[in-house]
């Protein structure tokens, strides 16, 4: 089970250090407010309406991975998970796997977060959950395909995504 910390502390909260922005770790609480608020500065503030559904403070669903504004990167690093600045080889993401990519001809040296995101395109939200999930760690979406390994260093993804069983093992 993996869950956002909103209105009570978590005990399932396992993102590594590193892989969040200034004032935010495992042990942080968030404030339905965080997320859900107006994203159109020229209206009021507050939870009730806002052009990024489904009332958001930033945009997520249909948003370009790039976007340096996207609510995700309000509290997760930019370098972890997208640009891969700040993502080593310790991992902060614990999403890595150079022999994998080298052998598929990539040169990212093994971020795979930043594969999925500014090299394939993909938002948050098409591998994870918001809210939280009853069935998988690390907020992933059930319907994924997605395990991790019985040891928690790597994992594997069988979906419409990729073309058979992508494993992974993290250094």
């Amino acid at each position: 089970m993996s869950v956002h910390a909103v209105q009570a502390p978590s005990s399932s909260a396992t993102a590594t250090a590193g892989s969040y922005t200034a004032g935010w770790s495992n042990a942080s609480q968030l404030r339905c407010t965080d997320c859900h608020a107006n994203a159109d500065a020229t209206k009021p503030a507050g939870p009730h309406t806002s052009p990024a559904a489904p009332i958001l403070g930033a945009p997520v669903w249909g948003a370009s991975p790039d976007n340096a504004d996207l609510l995700c990167y309000r509290c997760h690093r930019i370098g972890t998970y997208l640009d891969g600045t700040s993502d080593s080889a310790a991992s902060a993401s614990r999403f890595n796997d150079a022999t994998r990519l080298a052998a598929a001809g990539f040169t990212i040296n093994g971020k795979l977060h930043m594969l999925h995101t500014a090299d394939l395109g993909y938002a948050c939200d098409s591998c994870h959950v918001t809210h939280g999930s009853a069935t998988q760690k690390h907020l992933m979406r059930s319907d994924v395909g997605f395990a991790h390994s019985p040891t928690d260093n790597g994992g594997s993804c069988d979906n419409a995504c990729h073309t058979g069983l992508h494993i992974y093992t993290n250094p």
